[in-house]
């Protein structure tokens, strides 16, 4: 099972995945904003139908777009937090995988020497 997860670690190419990851984060912002565009322009309001005046209804219009600005505004911010800590998360990987690098050569070198200290000791 180690074998399998240590195949797949060395297949991930980390080098180019921390250097395209503002190319993603930049991605997921235009396709967050295509989506909060399409789902905006395919609801419509039952309320807006009832207003008859023009000024109640730009007054409701007003609140609305305060509204997306709001959302918009708050899921960009999520979506910087989430691109800062997918950041930090692949930073965090490759420190372990330099770690567990150093740690398999310290243990092939405590192999070896275990090997030469037992075939000398057997002799």
């Amino acid at each position: 099972m180690a074998v399998s997860w240590l195949a797949a670690f060395k297949v991930i190419p980390w080098g180019d995945l921390v250097d395209n990851a503002p190319i993603v984060v930049r991605s997921a912002k235009k396709l967050w904003g295509f989506v909060r565009g399409s789902l905006a322009e395919s609801k419509s309001d039952p309320h807006t139908q009832d207003l008859s005046t023009l000024d109640a209804r730009m007054t409701y219009l007003e609140q609305e777009i305060g509204n997306l600005k709001e959302q918009g505004s708050g899921a960009a911010n999520l979506i910087s937090t989430l691109a800062e800590q997918n950041a930090r998360l692949i930073e965090a990987v490759e420190i372990l995988r330099l770690r567990t690098r150093i740690l398999l050569i310290i243990c092939g070198a405590l192999a070896i020497g275990f090997i030469v200290f037992a075939v000398v000791i057997l002799r």
